[in-house]
């Protein structure tokens, strides 16, 4: 088994980890590292929102359903110090009218190019299986 280490350098204000219930022991695990070292975890996808009160167990806060509509409270919370255990999606998103990563912010004067989305959604169409 290859093991991956946590760069320490960049040491960001807080950690999203999106769960997927294949994934979720090692997610687990990586929270549980991230969180030892100060930093909060907050955990999302589709395993925490059908798994809410295990997920719970392993990150500082939770996002239940589509974060694009919660996530910009959470920052807020996290910001001012008030981190909620968990967030609720107030509905459906739909996720053609997400927005497109900001390249442009620089947190601390620096680039996030570690920050990326690799896939959003189902990958079957509607009706296949």
């Amino acid at each position: 088994m290859q093991v991956m280490l946590i760069d320490p350098a960049p040491r960001p204000d807080l950690v999203g980890i999106s769960v997927q219930a294949p994934t979720s022991p090692r997610c687990y695990e990586l929270a549980a590292r991230i969180r030892r070292s100060g930093i909060p975890v907050v955990l999302g996808g589709i395993h925490v929102t059908l798994n809410p009160e295990q997920a719970a167990k392993h990150a500082d806060a939770i996002v239940v359903g589509e974060a694009e509509a919660t996530w910009p409270q959470v920052v807020r919370d996290l910001v001012n110090g008030r981190l909620e255990p968990r967030y609720d999606a107030p509905g459906p998103v739909f996720l053609d009218s997400s927005p497109p990563r900001h390249r442009d912010l620089r947190p601390h004067g620096r680039r996030t190019p570690w920050a990326m989305q690799a896939k959003k959604g189902c990958p079957f169409g509607a009706g296949e299986v």
